[in-house]
């Protein structure tokens, strides 16, 4: 809520969203199984990440992303399951 209490709401998009050179903020998942929630772990793909869309590859929709300076390759099925907020 803001200052006055007043609910703000968002639309939710999640990571396949995103166009090149778009950025996001990560601020949630839509899975929490342990080996989902570790692989994100072991590739920084956390709650409050910032990432970088830097190129979809149309064969199988999976995202080439920039994290922290470190490109990484994310599976269509992964991306689908990372909320995001656009950065403005």
């Amino acid at each position: 809520p803001d200052k006055n209490g007043n609910m703000i709401f968002h639309k939710d998009y999640t990571l396949d969203d995103l166009k090149p050179q778009e950025n996001g903020t990560i601020i949630a998942v839509k899975e929490h199984t342990p080996d989902f929630l570790q692989y994100l772990e072991s590739v920084r793909l956390m709650p409050g990440a910032v990432v970088k869309l830097l190129k979809v590859y149309e064969y199988d929709n999976s995202l080439l992303i920039e994290n922290d300076g470190v490109e990484l390759h994310v599976s269509d099925k992964v991306s689908q399951k990372i909320l995001i907020q656009k950065e403005k």
